[in-house]
């Protein structure tokens, strides 16, 4: 017995393919900057937040800055003493300032301190966890040193 072309599985098929959109249209495009400097600045930062929220070293970005310069981009220069001004004088004062206005929100939080000796540096971990209600755990690290 010959199959019988079923016509209503086609016009199915068409109408939902001329409701849903595009998979183009859920994605933003990459932002486009003004000039390859600004775009380089970005890179910079996002290369030292990367060190900062893995705990990496500064000492290894001069390394490490070096290698990224010789096989992607001739102008990257982000070292040691850039990676440590970056994040002290960007990321720090954003992260006290959200630590700040969510700490005014909450009702209860813990705080735990550590001292310990790194070398010839004191370092002083700072660990603040906080809850507020209809968000996660939030959990912030600040070493003082």
């Amino acid at each position: 017995m010959p199959k019988r072309k079923c016509t209503f599985n086609e016009k199915l098929q068409t109408a939902r393919a001329s409701k849903s959109q595009k998979l183009s249209n859920f994605f933003s495009p990459k932002t486009q900057f003004a000039d390859k400097e600004q775009k380089l600045a970005a890179d910079e930062g996002i290369f030292d937040y990367h060190t900062c929220k893995h705990s990496q070293s500064l000492n290894s970005m001069d390394c490490t800055s070096q290698l990224v310069r010789k096989l992607y981009e001739k102008k990257f220069t982000c070292g040691r003493t850039k990676t440590k001004s970056i994040i002290t004088n960007v990321f720090l004062p954003y992260a006290v300032n959200i630590l700040k206005t969510d700490l005014l929100k909450c009702n209860f939080v813990s705080i735990m301190t550590d001292a310990s000796n790194h070398n010839s540096q004191k370092m002083i971990p700072i660990l603040v966890r906080y809850f507020i209600w209809r968000c996660p755990l939030m959990e912030i690290s600040l070493y003082l040193k």
